[in-house]
This record gives structure tokens, sequence and C-alpha cells, in this order.
């Protein structure tokens, strides 16, 4: 009865482990893997954003175990045992109400209940599912739902179908923290999806708002979509998807509309998927992954990446690009804390819609790369005369030593709209030259190779490089 019981949690738990893998191994079975259907992102009618769908993915619900009636301690007995809110819980959303230390996998199921108060534990080494209901919370010390890992991990964990109401400033929806093992481990995968997050509208704290936190410990790979947020207008330092260190991660089919700011701009702009590693030179993290993701710009950064390689963006729509500051783009690569992070990323099949904005902008060392090809530029409402650069170089971090050169960007096969005209396209900075185009550190100069895409100026380098 006990392996009967495994193999249904094993089919519940499972959906995609990755993007080439047909079956895993689970408790003793070889279980065929469940892909995820696409609900959010470009050219599609946005249906299955958020906490919309069947959180049960057709099978129905699971029989529970044992019912919950109440906020308190979870105590699973056995591997698979599934828990079933039956009520509406808690009254303090600054205070704790479901809570579990446990070694075996296990199922909350909210039964489409609301719990007020926050949802919060530790497994080592197992995985847990939180599905299908609300949370209201008001607490910056943990998420709304948060999960931790501490040991070597050996399982999957699934937090989907919610709709989560932070009230703190600087607080987190969902919040996943692997303790760092930096050895990645092939049967862990942390999937985040159908998660819809309401934030206080007002400026932020101390802390950044998120509305995923996936700290992956450098072991643990982690896949997100079918999430959405639309934070208010005056959010500050608001964080949409946040994988940090997380080797192999995946961030597809969400649909972010981030902060219009009415806020002051003495503070940070928000970002809707960040991949960092900051701080973890030499470990494994990188390599991930954000496509098909549909993200209402503004004056902030769509997506940034820092201090990891090897990274891909791809098929996103960005759309109402506009101005941030002097290292701002809708796409930002590189802007390190430390000289010698070395970041990468390929950039490609992305429509980029340019208000008064950039779209991609490379910054940092002579070790940050960025290969932009094949993409698309519209321009917001189909006037493109405040269109800023599609592609440019800056370096601001004063911290580094120099002389040292700017980074690297490779910029090809860019289609423009009609009414680009004659602007200039890509900007490489240098020490000398018009004024306009001195990197931020006045003393380095960028590179950039190009070929098919439109006009390209700056006092750096600047080679023709076709095909």
């Amino acid at each position: 009865m006990k392996r009967f019981a495994l193999l249904i949690f094993a089919l519940f738990v499972l959906a995609s482990v990755g993007k080439s893998a047909t079956h895993i191994v689970f408790g003793g079975f070889t279980l065929p893997v469940i892909p995820p259907t696409p609900g959010c992102g470009p050219a599609t009618d946005q249906s299955l954003c958020g906490n919309a769908g069947d959180p049960y993915g057709g099978g129905g619900a699971p029989a529970p175990d044992a019912t919950i009636t109440a906020c308190g301690a979870l105590t699973p007995p056995s591997p698979g045992y599934v828990y079933r809110v039956t009520a509406n819980i808690g009254a303090a959303a600054a205070a704790d109400c479901i809570t579990w230390s446990y070694t075996d996998p296990f199922v909350l199921d909210l039964y489409g209940h609301t719990v007020t108060g926050m949802i919060h534990g530790t497994n080592s080494p197992y995985g847990t599912t939180i599905m299908n209901g609300t949370v209201t919370c008001n607490s910056v010390a943990t998420g709304c739902v948060d999960v931790g890992q501490d040991g070597v991990a050996a399982a999957y964990d699934r937090i989907h179908h919610l709709t989560i109401n932070q009230a703190a400033l600087g607080g987190r929806a969902v919040n996943f923290n692997q303790n760092n093992l930096y050895t990645p481990v092939a049967t862990r995968y942390i999937q985040i999806y159908n998660i819809q997050a309401t934030f206080t509208n007002a400026n932020e704290g101390a802390n950044r708002t998120y509305l995923i936190w996936a700290n992956g410990g450098n072991t643990v790979p982690a896949e997100a979509w079918n999430n959405t947020a639309s934070p208010g207008a005056a959010l500050n330092g608001f964080q949409g998807i946040a994988f940090y260190a997380i080797p192999g991660g995946y961030a597809h089919n969400n649909y972010i509309v981030l902060p219009h700011p009415s806020y002051t701009t003495a503070l940070e702009p928000p970002r809707a998927i960040l991949f960092d590693c900051e701080g973890k030179v030499g470990s494994p993290c990188g390599g991930n992954e954000a496509a098909h993701n549909q993200i209402v710009a503004d004056y902030s950064r769509a997506i940034r990446v820092r201090a990891e390689t090897g990274d891909l963006i791809h098929d996103n729509t960005l759309l109402n690009c506009r101005f941030t500051d002097i290292d701002g783009g809708a796409i930002n690569v590189g802007d390190t804390d430390i000289q010698g992070e070395a970041t990468s990323a390929e950039i490609y099949s992305n429509t980029f819609e340019l208000n008064d904005g950039n779209g991609v902008n490379l910054g940092g060392d002579s070790s940050d790369t960025a290969n932009v090809h094949d993409n698309t530029v519209t321009c917001y409402l189909g006037s493109c005369t405040a269109a800023l650069w599609f592609a440019m170089t800056q370096i601001t971090e004063t911290s580094f030593t120099h002389p040292i050169a700017a980074g690297t960007l490779t910029v090809k096969n860019t289609t423009f709209p009609g009414a680009w005209g004659s602007k200039n396209t890509v900007l490489s900075c240098g020490p000398a030259g018009n004024p306009s185009y001195v990197c931020g550190i006045a003393d380095d100069t960028a590179t950039v190779l190009y070929c098919n895409t439109g006009t390209v100026v700056g006092n750096g380098t600047k080679t023709l490089s076709c095909p």
C-alpha cells in the first residue's frame, strides 16, 4: 500500500525536470516527465497566468491523510503524506500559521482556502508540495510561503497555484533557500508556477520586494512559469523572479508588469527577472534561461544578468522600454560589484518595444560579454523619435582598478521598423572623441562587433564582423 501511495505522490509532484529529460526515477519507479503547459507570455491569452487552471493537472485532488482546521505544526508520519486545509485559517498576518521540520516528502493542499500568516519550514533532505489556495501575510523576515532545504537534496519541491498577498515593505511572496553545497544534484529540482502576487503600493523600506526568490545554493536548478505580478506604481526595488546561485534554471512564460516610477529615483529601479551569482566566483551557477516571458518594462530593467556565464535570453517580449539611468537597459548584462566576476549572455529572438529607453546594456569590465543577434525592434505607439540605443556599452563601477577595458558586445541581424530611419542604433563607449560616447569611467574602451544592425557609433572599438 505504501509503494502505491508513493507512486501516486511521485506522479503528483512531477512536472518537467529539464529541457531534455523524458523520464525520472523516483522511489524506485521510472516515471514519465510531465511538461508544463504554457499559459503566459507573448502570443497567449494570459488565461493561465497566476492562480488559474487546474492545480491537480487533471488527476483530481489527492485523498487527504489528515485535515487541517487551524494553524499549527505539521508532523507527517510517513513519506507522501497529504494534508488538506478544510477552512480558512489564521488571524495574524505577521505570525506563523503552518510550520514544519521534517525529512520526508509531503503535500500541503490548501484546497481553495485562505491561510493568514506565514507558511514555512525546513526539510532535510526531501521535497515539499504547497498548492491551491491563498496566503496573506505581513512579514519581512520570511516569505509568505517560505521553504528551506538544509541537507543533500534528493527530491522535488513544487509551489504552485497560489494567490499571495504580501503586505510588508521589502517582503517576499515566495522564498526558497537551499543550503550551499556547491555540488549540483541530478535528482533535485524546485518548481514554482501559477503564482499570483499583490504587494503594498508604497516605497520600499531597507529591503527589496520579491515575487519569487529562489536561492539554489549552487546546487539546485529552479523552474518558474505562469507567474504574474503587477506590483503597483510606487514600489521601488521590486524584483520579480530572482534566481540567485542557481545552476541551469529556467524562467519562462511569465507575465510581469513593472511599476511605473511615481517614486523617488534615488532608489533603484525594479527588475522582472534576475539571474545573479554575485560573490560566488568559481561556483557552478549560471547557464540559466529566460524565454517566452512578457514584461512591461517601463523605467525598469526587465532582465538582469550578473556574475554568471552562459545565460540564454530569447523569445521574450519587452514592452514600453524607457530610460532608467546611465547603466539602464531593458536587458542589463554585467555591472558586478567585484572586478573579474565574468558575466556573459546570449540574447536572441526577442522583441523590444522601445519608448524613450535602451534595449540592451553591457556594463562592467573586460570579462563581460554579450552576444545579441536576430532580435526585433518596434517603437512605442509607432513613433521612434524618442528611442535611444538598441544596444550600448557602459561602465560605472568606480571601485575597479583602472585603466582596464570595458566588455565586448556583439550585435548582429537586428530588424528595425521603417520609422527608425537613420537613427544610430549601437554605442561602443570609449575614452576620447565625442563627449556623449565616453564610458562612465573615462579611461575604459569597449569593443563592439557588428553586422546588419544599423549604424554603430562611439569612441570605442567598432569592428564589422559578418556573418
